[in-house]
């Protein structure tokens, strides 16, 4: 797949995210975190590793990170990434590419469970990213459970992907939890492919 085809979809997804609406995104976030919560996998991990997210993308966290476990953000330096615990939203500030990220805490422990961010994820849990291939990178030795986040708009039926690009085992969404081609069973509410949306909206 081309650059170009990757670069279509972002600017089609950024118009999705430009589009949409406080109350909607709020809404969006609050059925994403309850579904995280019933999540098994979730539930098992004693680690997991999450992300702050950027205007527009699904608020998993919203007024506080949910109890009883270790969470973990990452910390960019040039083009490295490490993961710092951090115990509450106070600790993480206004860093690389404006992306929230603990200014101090301890490394983190080996987790369970990552949270994926991206622009667009498929029904074979390819994802498209922002084209700095941190997360690409994250996963190519994590050996815990990948869960993709986004909103249901997000998700396509086909997305350009190359061969260094790193799928994720299911995606999250204000609808549930969709299975990747490959994907194992944790969730009552998986649906395989329901609410991928064709390639052809994006162009």
């Amino acid at each position: 797949m081309s650059v170009s085809e990757k670069q279509l979809l972002r600017n089609h997804v950024r118009k999705l995210q430009s589009e949409a609406v406080a109350v909607e995104i709020l809404e969006g976030s609050v059925a994403i975190r309850s579904h995280l919560e019933q999540f098994s996998a979730f539930q098992a991990a004693s680690v997991v590793y999450g992300f702050a997210p950027l205007p527009g993308e699904p608020d998993w966290i919203l007024d506080a990170l949910p109890p009883d476990k270790v969470y973990a953000f990452p910390r960019v330096t040039g083009r490295h990434v490490d993961f710092f615990v951090a115990e509450s939203l106070t600790e993480l500030v206004p860093g690389a590419y404006g992306v929230r990220e603990p200014l101090t805490g301890s490394p983190a422990p080996p987790p369970g469970l990552i949270l994926v961010p991206g622009m667009a994820f498929d029904g074979q849990g390819h994802r498209l990213g922002r084209g700095r291939g941190f997360y690409d990178h994250i996963l190519k030795t994590f050996p815990g459970y990948r869960l993709g986040v986004a909103f249901a708009k997000q998700l396509f039926l086909s997305v350009p992907f190359e061969p260094h690009d790193e799928p994720v085992h299911a995606i999250l969404t204000e609808c549930g939890v969709q299975l990747s081609g490959g994907g194992t069973a944790h969730h009552s509410h998986e649906a395989r492919s329901e609410g991928f949306h064709r390639p052809g909206r994006a162009s």
